[in-house]
């Protein structure tokens, strides 16, 4: 038959020292590939579980329907979504934005702008301050 079973799973499996499985059948996890080219229909699976010598059953369906696109999308295997390089050129649509232009940088601009000319006053100030003779009342 195509029946799939997963072993026995477990919640935690020990490790060694160098981090590899103490007993190489304990397993935590098992994943069933559909073929790309499974038939569409409803596919039923069981999970049962043993614990403390009470076996429980539950009946659960998978149901895998045809898949279709009416738009034109990635072809099978292609990388699309997170993680994968992106190609803008293909986007005809989108529209160019230039950050350097957007108010929030050139507020900031203007305030860096405002906040630089005040510093280099205040520093002639306090050079024009210093070049200058000072007298005091005590001295005449």
């Amino acid at each position: 038959t195509d029946d799939f079973d997963s072993g026995t799973l477990v919640d935690e499996c020990e490790l060694d020292e160098n981090g590899s499985l103490v007993d190489d059948s304990c397993i935590v996890s098992a994943t069933y590939a559909f073929d790309q080219n499974a038939t569409v229909d409803t596919y039923i699976f069981w999970v049962i579980r043993t614990h403390n010598g009470t076996e429980t059953m539950w009946n659960h369906s998978i149901i895998v329907h045809k898949d279709v696109h009416e738009e034109e999308g990635p072809s099978p295997g292609d990388c699309f979504g997170i993680g994968c390089p992106t190609d803008d050129t293909n986007d005809d649509n989108a529209e160019v934005v230039d950050e350097s232009e957007s108010p929030a940088v050139v507020m900031l601009a203007l305030i860096s702008l405002v906040g630089m000319i005040a510093l280099t006053l205040s520093i002639l100030k306090e050079q024009k301050e210093k070049s200058t003779e000072k007298t005091y009342l005590e001295e005449e």
